[in-house]
Order: C-alpha cells, then structure tokens, then sequence
C-alpha cells in the first residue's frame, strides 16, 4: 500500500510546494489561448487586480508542479472567501492513464497560492494486497502529505470528525493559531480503503491578523447564556425509509429555533468579548422579527383537475400564474409522471432558457425559474423589501388558495449587483406550519425581482403527511433538559465576511481579521423524539442506543461508558478508539463540557492554550487537573504527596503529578508514571470520571 501510496505522491499528481507571499506585484492585462483551450477573458475586470492572467499562471506552474501530460483547461478570474479575496483559479486536466485534474487558486492581488484542489478518479477495486486500510493507516496517510508537501505550514491538527462512507474516507485537519482553532485554513483528504488519495484540497490564506485572547467571557457564563435563550420548538419531521416516501413515518421533534431573520438554520455563535449572539458578519442579531401570521387566514379549496392534465393544459396554467411573453415558445418539454417538464425560450433573440414543472393531478405548479433582467446600462431599483413581501403574499394566495393558511414568510435575503448599494432581487422563504407547528423542509422558496416586481424563481415542497396529534409531549423545559447535554462550545477563530457586497469588496487584498468566537455545537445526524424523550437517528428514524464495540474488556470500560453516555464523550460509528491519542483541541473541547466553574476555568483554558504540545502528555494533564480543582496552592506543598515512581527523575511537576496520584486521579504502570507519553483517550475518560467524583463529593 504505501509504495503505492509512494507512487501518488511523487508521480502524476504529485507536487512541490512552498507556502509564501511572493515579493512581485505586477499589472498586465491580456487574453490568450492554449493546447486549444479557450482561456475566459475577463475584460476590464484585470485592471482592478496587480497579477495578470500570465503571472498567475507563472506562480502556479512554478510553486505547483503541474506534470507535462496535464493540458490547460481554464484560467478565471473570480471572488473567493466570500467575495473579500479574488483570486485566478487555473485548472489543469489529463485523461491518462484515467481522469485527474489540478486547479490552483492564485490570489490576484498579491500572488500567494490560496487553494489546491486535486481529484483522482478512484478505482473500483480492492485495496493493494487485497484488504481495506483502516481510519488509523488513513489518517497517517494524510499526515505523510501534508509532511512532505506543507512543511512550511504549521499548527495543523486533526479534527476527529472524520465522515466514513462504504468505500472512503474523509479526513480534515485545521489549522491552530494560539491554540485555538482557525476553521477556514484547512487541508481535506478524500482517501479510498485502497490507500489511494482520490481527492485533496488545500485552503490557506495567510493576511489574517488574529485577535489577541484577552478579556474572554468565562464558559460558565457561555453555557448559562444557552441554557437560557436557546430555545426549543416543536416541528414535525417526516422520515421516509429508504429515502421512500410514505405519509405515515412523521415525528414530533424538538428543533431550535432561528434567532435571526437572515437565515433559516440557528446561528449559534456568540461573540466570545462580548458575549452576544452574532452573525458571520460578527453582527449582533436583531430581535427575532419573523412573521407570524399565515399568508391567508381565509383558505379556499382548490379545484383539481378531473382527468391528467394534457400538454396544452399544463402550460396554460403556467401562462396563467406568470407573465410569459408571446414571442417565448416551448422548446422541449417531457412528461415524468406526474409532471410536465417545459423548457421554454425565445422564439428569436437572446437563447435565455427558462424551466418549470407542473403537476398533472393537482394543477399546481412545482419549479418555475426565468433569467432576471439585469443586462440594462441602467438598473432601476423599484421594490423595497417590505413590497416584496407584499407582493410574494398575493402571489401565494393567488398560486397556492388551499395553502396560503399553512404558509408563514420567514427569510428575507437580498441580492446584491457586484458595487451596487441596491438590492437586485430578494428571497422570501415561507416555512408550512401544521396546527401552528412547523413542519421541517417542507415550504414555498421564491426569489421576486426588485426592477420589476417578477417572480424569477419559485419552489415548493408539499408532501401529503399524517400528522400525529400533538399530546402526550415533553414540555419545553424537559426537553431543554435533555438537549443541553448534548450542547458543546468551541472557542474558534473567525474572519468575519461583511453582509453587503460592498464591504466585501473593501476587504479584497487587505489584512483581514480574525475575532473569537465560541461555536455551539449543536447534535448531529439526529433529532430529539417530543413523546418519547429519545434522541432518534436522522436517516433511519430509528432510537439510537448508544454502543461502543471497540471498549469490550478494556481496562477503562466503565469509566469510558460513563462519560459517553452522559454526553462527555463521543463515538463515531460506535467506536471510541480507546488507545489513541488525545490532541490539544479535542482536550480544550473536553474540558470545556467538564468543567464549569467560574474563574478556575479561564485559569485552566489558558494553560492549555498556551502548552507547546500538539498532543497532550500524561504530565500536562496531570497539572490541569490540579488547576481544574482549584488545588495549585496544594500541589506546592510537596511534603503531602511523595513520589515513589522509579522514573520521578523525568517528572518536572512533581507536586502536580503527586497529588493527582493520591487523588485516584492518574496512577502509573509497573512502578513507572511515564510523563512524557502521549495521554490516550482512555486515561483521559479515567482521570475525568475520577476528578468528576472528586468535584461532587
């Protein structure tokens, strides 16, 4: 395997590369074409960026090393990171001896390689030797690349929520900037279970000044601010097995609910200064402002058609609800029952396409998208955000009779023109309520042009569903209950990304920076039942029962057990991976769900921040939990705890180690404490169960 694994790296797709800012900066506007591979012109666009199209090309082939068999497929210039970067993105490809493709993201501004993203079409066959590779030989695959091709790059730690599907492996490492972690700067490996890379991307930048970690808000206080305004609600979520849909399979959950208009998921971020509930813009949220009243509070029935709907009948009805002008015809159209597919467009003109579905049995219409008008020399700007609602409202009423009463507008989301102040167009997302219930996923999304008033985009999701009766359901306060143990925080590094296309656009070759925030991690692939008090798994609708395969007869079976089923721990399907190391960011998590008492916890979080260790030693850990008790001042005290490890010599804290010794907190091995040995997860569950006792005792 890993000669085969030898031959990825240094052959076809292999490359050398060094992470740096370039000392050139130069302007030069041209368009070109290669190996017979039309280059996109991006106009007068290059003449807001200092590296030309031909340097960027320069810096990739020199920094990257780009096999001669690979052909030039494109060069574009583009916005990235959220529009505050821009960048030309260069790809090259080769269909021998199978398909692999390399793009380099150059940033236009100074020149510095932001992204690679590499792709292998992977084989179909088993592993070399004929077996699978396990996650361990994955992640130590990974790590032999990053070693041999970032070596420049430091502070890049594993992230252990790694994504295991039938056949790969999905692995992320992170970089860590003052020991916390900096998300956006990231290498991914896609990783076959035949030891082969199948896909990798790097994303670094390097102008980000990062935010000093002074004046943090204490996590008792971050967890207390959660335990009271996070709030729950009660939705109905249907679950189809096997992705097939039945109307029987519906859920009462208890989901969060949003706590800003902007945006349909909750943003569980909190300003770790301030301790406010923010954006990704690093905005403090408004008041929840959603609308709660329906669109209509008059329902009137429908009228279904008595026999499937012909061709001709079906576009009438889209005539019907949107203004299509003469001279658009049909250009192909497609019966998949029950739905007519139309592609329409213009007779003579501009080739603009536009699509839509229509229900035969229900008249309805599913999909509707039409190009916006915005090729004018002059954009008139004529619908405020408070008359696109207006007017989505009579729409719906007039599209939708028999569910108006069931549909509540939510999201508001404008669309900017590249430097305009205006809104070209806005989103209006009406979420379908069942008995003042939400029903999740299920909804109306239109998107209504601020020149003209024309709904461009239309979507909805409508399914036929028994609802179970609201009875018999935990109260809100129960179900928090329940929740909160679930909940983690992470303090994380974040560059915020303006809302408004302009600010983006000021941001573009500036240093950007990078506040703290604490993240909620909220729980994953799962759902909280609102009848049975169980959390059930999102895919299968099944109640999970928490097991773990890999602990069976383990020494810290128990202790382990203990701390996963009260939501300390995790497994990720079913194994806990007992013997692996401990990395100082998975501890910082750990500690952080643990320890929850005032001051003592800053102290504490601050000793780990600032350790020098990727991974934690047996000693390190030892000191935290002395700090973690408040007992330092007892630790000095070294008459109280004396040491008889044969290896004490190599013991630097050995007050620290003493104590946590005569607690029952960590003991050795055969007479040895072994300090310097990296801290497994099982002696971390076993020294947190005992310190967990110590602290309730």
């Amino acid at each position: 395997m890993y000669k085969r694994l030898g031959r990825f790296l240094l052959g076809a797709i292999g490359f050398f590369f060094i992470w740096s800012v370039p000392d050139y900066v130069q302007s030069q506007n041209s368009t070109q074409s290669e190996r017979g591979h039309t280059i996109s012109d991006s106009g007068s666009i290059e003449n807001y960026v200092s590296i030309s199209r031909e340097k960027a090309t320069e810096i990739a082939t020199h920094k990257v090393h780009i096999p001669a068999d690979f052909v030039k497929q494109n060069i574009k210039l583009q916005h990235g990171w959220g529009g505050t970067e821009k960048l030309w993105r260069i790809s090259w490809v080769t269909q021998a001896p199978k398909l692999q493709t390399i793009e380099v993201g150059v940033n236009a501004i100074d020149g510095s390689i932001m992204e690679i993203s590499i792709y292998l079409k992977p084989d179909k066959g088993e592993g070399s030797n004929g077996h699978d590779i396990s996650l361990e030989e994955a992640v130590e695959i990974a790590e032999k690349y990053i070693e041999l091709h970032y070596p420049a790059i430091e502070g890049m730690t594993l992230q252990r929520n790694h994504f295991m599907e039938a056949d790969r492996f999905n692995i992320q490492f992170i970089q860590m900037v003052n020991g916390i972690p900096f998300p956006e700067n990231e290498i991914r490996f896609q990783i076959g279970k035949n030891g082969e890379i199948e896909y990798h991307r790097f994303r670094i930048r390097n102008q980000i000044h990062f935010e000093p970690l002074t004046d943090l808000i204490p996590y008792s206080m971050v967890m207390q601010k959660i335990s009271e305004e996070v709030e729950l609600e009660l939705s109905y979520i249907h679950q189809p097995p096997n992705n097939q849909y039945t109307p029987n399979d519906t859920f009462l959950a208890y989901l969060p609910k949003s706590k800003n208009k902007q945006y349909l998921r909750p943003l569980l971020l909190i300003d770790a200064n301030s301790g406010e509930w923010i954006d990704c813009s690093r905005s403090t949220l408004p008041d929840d402002r959603f609308i709660e009243t329906a669109v209509s509070t008059d329902p009137k029935p429908r009228q279904k058609p008595t026999n499937i709907l012909t061709q001709g009948e079906a576009y009438q009805i889209l005539k019907n609800l949107f203004p299509i002008p003469d001279n658009v015809v049909i250009s192909h159209v497609d019966y998949k029952a029950p739905l007519w597919v139309f592609q329409i467009g213009y007779e003579e003109g501009p080739s603009k396409v536009w699509h839509a579905v229509v229900d035969t049995t229900s008249g309805e219409v599913i999909r509707f998208s039409k190009e916006n008008p915005i090729n004018e020399e002059v954009i008139n700007i004529n619908l405020s955000k408070e008359e696109a609602i207006e007017n989505t409202i009579e729409f719906v009423k007039r599209a939708l009779p028999d569910k108006a009463a069931h549909l509540y507008p939510r999201i508001v989301k404008e669309h900017f023109y590249d430097g305009e102040i205006k809104a070209k167009a806005y989103d209006v997302h009406l979420i379908r309520k069942h008995d003042g219930i939400v029903v999740t996923n299920q909804g109306v999304d239109i998107k209504i042009s601020a020149i003209n008033g024309e709904i461009i985009e239309y979507n909805m999701i409508w399914r036929d569903i028994d609802f179970p009766p609201a009875i018999d359901v935990l109260s809100t306060t129960e179900a928090k209950d329940i929740y909160s143990k679930d909940l983690s925080i992470e303090l994380m590094y974040m560059a915020p990304v303006p809302d408004h296309p302009i600010e983006r656009k000021k941001l573009i070759g500036k240093v950007k920076e990078a506040s703290l925030v604490y993240k909620v991690n909220k729980p994953e692939g799962k759902f909280l039942d609102a009848r049975v008090g169980k959390w059930r798994d999102g895919k299968t609708g099944e109640i999970i029962h928490k097991s773990i395969l890999d602990i069976e007869g383990h020494w810290a079976e128990q202790e382990i057990k203990n701390l996963v089923n009260n939501g300390l721990m995790e497994v990720e399907h079913n194994l806990f991976h007992p013997d692996a190391t401990l990395t100082r960011v998975e501890l910082i998590k750990l500690l952080l769900k643990v320890v929850k008492e005032g001051d003592g916890n800053n102290k504490l979080l601050s000793k780990i921040l600032f350790h020098s260790e990727k991974e934690v030693s047996r000693e390190s850990f030892a000191v935290m939990m002395v700090h973690a008790l408040g007992y330092e001042s007892f630790s000095k005290e070294g008459k109280m705890v004396p040491l008889n490890f044969l290896d004490k010599d190599k013991i630097i804290h050995k007050e620290h180690v003493g104590l946590v010794q005569k607690l029952g907190i960590m003991q050795g091995a055969y007479n040895n404490f072994r300090p310097k040995d990296r801290l497994t997860k099982a002696e971390a569950a076993v020294g947190l169960y005992r310190f967990l006792k110590i602290k309730t005792e």
